[in-house]
């Protein structure tokens, strides 16, 4: 008789917690949208300060490169919207696990969740508060992570590790944020990468 309780409770937790998974999905954005007509979402990040040396020993890949493409989606849970940025690489500073596999000249794709998409003629939209969407054919120097399996990157620290290149690097979640001259910053960056070596 033990036995038996023992697996009917068993079994009642089992679909409690199947019950309370499913109730914690989030709604997709097309339900959303089509019971409210429009979505938007803002993505907040704490507003931790985050040490430059942090992000040259942490990044996997380091590049200057310029955004030449665009394309947001929805997951496949249709709960997110992201965006894969294409871009061409001008300058590889450090590439810690495909060394030699990239090269200057070649494409990556760095994802965000940010974007907007249109379904059934309703527009959707993800906003990372603070932190603009990569605007194409400009200059950007990107501390990034790998995204596992993904064949995709994505930027440290919450854009914390995405800078406007050129003469003056500006960060880009610091708008009117002072200009480094590009000289310095690559020769902190430099000496960076050889203490963290």
């Amino acid at each position: 008789m033990s036995n038996v309780r023992t697996a009917l409770v068993t079994a009642s937790l089992a679909c409690s917690m199947s019950i309370i998974a499913a109730a914690e999905r989030e709604p997709s954005i097309p339900l959303r949208l089509r019971e409210a007509g429009s979505f938007e979402r803002i993505i907040v990040t704490t507003d931790r300060p985050v040490v430059f040396a942090d992000l040259v020993g942490t990044a996997d890949l380091v590049v200057e490169g310029s955004a030449v493409a665009r394309q947001s989606y929805l997951d496949a849970d249709e709960a997110h919207i992201y965006t894969d940025y294409a871009f061409t690489i001008a300058d590889i500073m450090k590439n810690r696990r495909r060394p030699g596999l990239i090269k200057a000249g070649q494409s990556i794709v760095v994802r965000r969740e940010n974007g907007t998409v249109v379904i059934d003629g309703l527009r959707a939209t993800t906003i990372e508060n603070g932190f603009p969407a990569f605007v194409e054919n400009r200059r950007y120097v990107l501390f990034l992570r790998e995204l596992g399996d993904q064949n995709a990157y994505g930027v440290l620290a919450g854009g914390r590790g995405a800078f406007e290149g050129g003469d003056q690097i500006v960060p880009m979640l610091a708008p009117g944020g002072t200009p480094v001259p590009r000289q310095a910053f690559l020769g902190e960056m430099r000496a960076l990468l050889k203490f963290s070596e």
